[in-house]
């Protein structure tokens, strides 16, 4: 019996017996081998409280109610607690942390008993992160404390609203086709009235299938639908036909899953009538919202104590709605008016930024992603639209090695003692159902040759069993050390499991043409290598995924993170996570991830700064090759220029091959630093600083520094234009200057003489290069960006950092005047290596700056740290109607 059992066991024990991690381990029932490993596993599942950044509506009339409840008589969510611990196996930490989250979000909604309340507000998480289980438990804490309707409006398939309601009927209701699933069936005075069935296809709100008293009586009631026309119409009309004061009076909560899609108004908005005199008559006044968007406005006016919530990993156009449009019937739009909110990234998560890194280098990419080269596209796709028809798909070589790549991590899967979990493959290369048709049908044959010569011809010296055992022994091997070596194994200990996999792999085409569907309720162990297109972009869940094979572009930010079905917990086998795509979806990933990051980052600052939804316009960082949604979902959105305020810019691309610019760049760095007069030292070092440095010294160094034309977010001439706008506000008018170089001489590294008044040399610095790219990683660290504050002003960062979760070197911008900037100069050598001794270069993926150094010339890099400021602009955002940085 394998650990986890035990360690599933011992947190029962606890949360029954309200015992320590050490108590439950001494009970009897876990033998005394497994003791020491139990007691390990919980002690390492520390609780940490991690804050939801809040961007609310302090004017509103809300109350603080929640602390008033009464917990005693809480019914819901003490069940879905302890199904979570003792059933799911989820850890106490990981229940806390939703407990913790939920309890936040239900505060800033309002009290269900109150007279009259009308809640709108966003919560913004993750691709795959666990959305679904914060709303679960919020719906559970709501009902617990008088909510009566819960509607939770899904995605637009049948698919994703299928496994929502199982979701919800295992977690809320206890009772699933009429028998007792999760939870358990709840006594009858607490049982759920639930309006639509879990049934792949013909689940969903039907009036001839509910009774309207259901609504009068004390249980509460659940509705799961999608987001369709007609069925929305149905529903609403169900309700305008119930009695009026019961329905009104009603407490309701909408959860809206998924809500950048479909729900965002594509169309217009009628004015009132009266306004007509007033109002140019043109084409978007008169128009309509569109049918989803007017509809759910439609089902919002039906109540008159309302929480409308929606969730979303996507939420740029959620936030780019107008904030101030109203239709005449439908009435006010679905903007975010009470709060904002960001879920933490949770423990154990791959998302963008942990797969695909950043494209500013600052998160690195895992070793799991694998190149479809621009050759093969042709195989797949056809070059126009007018060759669909008649275009013919192949297998080209890296979608081959795809395959085989998910026969072995499949057989590893088994291997590793996880045989019972569902696995998965993913083949997304077309939108287009005739080709989703072809090519599932080829890859059927291919898989069906592989079984075929593994059943009935297979020889361990040749074909496909040499093929895997070279895969595993190098690709796999490599990864799996570098990640968890612990769960190295080598092929022999898979081989005998191969067979066993690839009898058990069945394929789904999930497409129009196709009445295949996804059931983990019936099948919860399948292995399913699934073919399909629009159905796979948005909230299906495929659980165990190992290998994806993704070429379709998209120029949509929102698509594009949300095709990325592969983001989520991986845990045990993320080593064995396979991602094909090509170079260019990679780089418009690593900038999606950088785009995330900023969206979530941010909202700490609003928190901080005291913003509200009001006044935020919360900023998406535009990409020159991709757009931040659909133009119509953006139609109320504008362009602005955002400053550079609280940010640190650093050189880490060189022309290093052009001898001569980096010769300027060295004369220039002379020329500049002669003209400041004699430095101080700081304290313990050898590097010179000079302050108060007046602001034309900095704007003149700017005009001859010269940066790599390819850089993308460091150039000078943008530098200097913004200090220039700076300036023209008393800010950064005085700089602090310092050189930094190595305290210690070191004699592979030399020294270099920058003309600087009272110092001779200056030890020159190492900086290694990325293999085979003319980058540097970050050249700057914290402690540098901290020159020129005093022991205050450090002590002030420290408390910033803590209460917005923040880096140190952020925070220390936040102190730092907004009259002052700070430069910092690295002398790198051109005898840099990968490190200092030299060695391991290959492995760490870096090699020396020159392979000759002698006909180089050393390189200076620099880094600007500006301050926080809420003035001029240079960067390209869009936000919506909104917010203090409109310009």
């Amino acid at each position: 019996m394998s650990v986890n059992k035990y360690v599933r066991l011992a947190r029962t024990i606890m949360d029954t017996l309200g015992l320590t991690a050490e108590e439950a381990v001494r009970n009897e029932a876990i033998p005394p081998e497994f003791k020491e490993l139990v007691r390990a596993e919980l002690e390492s599942e520390v609780f940490e409280v991690r804050d939801l950044n809040f961007v609310e509506d302090r004017a509103r009339d809300h109350q603080v109610w929640l602390p008033s409840a009464d917990r005693n008589q809480w019914y819901y969510w003490p069940r879905l607690r302890s199904y979570l611990i003792d059933k799911k196996g989820r850890s106490i930490s990981t229940a806390r942390s939703i407990d913790d989250a939920t309890d936040k979000i239900l505060g800033k909604m309002e009290n269900p008993l109150r007279h009259e309340f009308d809640t709108r507000a966003l919560v913004v998480g993750y691709v795959q992160s666990g959305k679904t289980a914060n709303y679960t438990a919020l719906i559970a804490k709501a009902v617990d404390t008088g909510y009566k309707l819960v509607i939770v409006l899904t995605g637009m398939q049948n698919t994703l609203r299928y496994q929502t309601q199982v979701r919800l009927d295992n977690e809320l209701v206890g009772v699933l086709n009429n028998a007792s699933v999760g939870v358990g069936r709840p006594s009858p005075d607490k049982e759920w009235n639930t309006f639509t069935m879990a049934h792949p296809t013909s689940g969903d709100f039907e009036p001839g299938n509910v009774n309207a008293t259901a609504l009068s009586s004390s249980n509460p009631v659940l509705i799961v639908t999608k987001k369709n026309g007609p069925v929305l119409r149905k529903l609403i009309g169900w309700l305008e036909r119930t009695q009026e004061q019961t329905r009104r009076n009603l407490p309701c909560l909408i959860i809206d899953d998924e809500a950048d899609q479909a729900s965002i108004n594509t169309g217009g908005n009628r004015p009132p009538e009266a306004d007509w005199d007033d109002i140019l008559e043109t084409a978007d006044n008169q128009d309509s919202p569109s049918t989803i968007n007017g509809l759910i406005r439609h089902l919002l006016d039906l109540f008159t104590r309302k929480a409308y919530i929606a969730y979303t990993a996507t939420p740029f156009a959620n936030v780019l709605i107008n904030h101030e449009a109203r239709d005449s019937e439908a009435g006010g739009d679905l903007y975010p008016n009470s709060f904002i909110t960001a879920l933490p990234r949770p423990d154990g998560y791959y998302g963008a930024r942990e797969i695909f890194g950043t494209a500013d280098g600052e998160f690195p990419a895992m070793d799991v992603l694998r190149r479809v080269e621009i050759t093969e596209i042709p195989m797949l796709v056809p070059a126009r639209r007018d060759e669909v028809d008649d275009f013919e798909p192949s297998i080209p070589k890296s979608l081959d090695k795809a395959l085989k790549d998910y026969i072995l991590a499949g057989a590893a899967r088994i291997a590793r003692g996880n045989g019972e979990e569902p696995t998965a493959m993913l083949v997304h290369t077309s939108y287009r159902t005739s080709i989703q048709v072809k090519m599932a049908k080829l890859l059927r044959e291919k898989f069906g040759f592989y079984r075929d010569e593994w059943r009935y011809m297979r020889n361990d010296d040749e074909g496909l069993a040499k093929e895997l055992r070279k895969t595993w022994e190098g690709d796999f091997t490599r990864v799996t050390r570098t990640i968890d070596v612990q769960l190295d194994m080598s092929f022999e200990e898979i081989q005998e499991f191969i067979g066993t996999f690839l009898e058990q792999v069945t394929f789904k085409e999930l497409h129009g043409q196709s009445e295949d569907e996804i059931d983990y309720e019936n099948d919860p162990q399948q292995k399913i290598i699934v073919i399909g297109g629009n159905r796979l972009s948005r909230g299906l869940t495929l659980e165990g995924l190992l290998v994806s094979y993704y070429v379709r572009p998209t120029p949509y930010y929102d698509t594009l993170m949300q095709m990325g079905r592969w983001f989520g917990y991986r845990e045990g086998y993320v080593d064995l996570t396979r991602i094909y795509t090509t170079k260019s979806l990679e780089d418009c990933f690593k900038r999606l991830a950088r785009v995330e990051e900023d969206l979530h980052g941010d909202m700490a600052k609003y928190e901080f700064e005291k913003l509200t939804p009001m006044e935020v316009g919360v900023r998406i960082r535009e990409d020159p090759s991709m757009l931040v949604t659909s133009p119509l979902k953006s139609q109320h959105s504008q362009l602005i220029n955002i400053s550079l305020a609280n940010q640190t810019l650093q050189t880490i691309t060189f022309q290093l091959g052009d001898y001569d610019w980096l010769k300027s760049n060295l004369m220039a760095t002379r020329e500049f630093l002669s003209a400041l007069g004699a430095p101080t030292m700081i304290e313990k070092t050898s590097m010179p600083v000079w302050s108060s440095v007046e602001s034309h010294h900095i704007k003149e160094f700017f005009k001859q520094y010269k940066t790599d034309k390819n850089a993308t977010t460091v150039r000078a001439e943008q530098l200097r234009d913004y200090i220039e706008k700076q300036n023209k506000y008393n800010e950064l008018t005085t700089w602090v200057v310092a050189v930094i170089g190595r305290q210690n001489y070191k004699d592979q590294l030399k020294t270099i003489d920058l003309n600087i008044e009272g110092i001779k040399e200056i030890n020159l610095i190492n900086r290694s290069k990325l293999t085979n790219v003319m980058s540097l990683k970050a050249i700057a660290s914290a402690a540098d960006q901290q020159i020129g504050l005093n022991d205050v002003q450090l002590a002030e960062a420290k408390a910033i950092q803590q209460k917005l979760n923040i880096k140190l070197a952020e925070s220390q911008r936040y102190v730092r005047p907004p009259q002052e900037g700070l430069l910092l100069i690295y002398p790198i050598s051109k005898y840099s290596t990968a490190r200092d001794d030299d060695s391991e270069n290959e492995e760490n993926g870096r090699e020396a700056l020159f392979s000759d150094p002698e006909s180089a010339e050393h390189v200076i890099g620099i880094a600007v740290v500006f301050p926080h400021s809420k003035t001029a602009a240079t960067v390209q955002y869009r936000v919506g109607t909104v917010g203090i940085f409109n310009s």
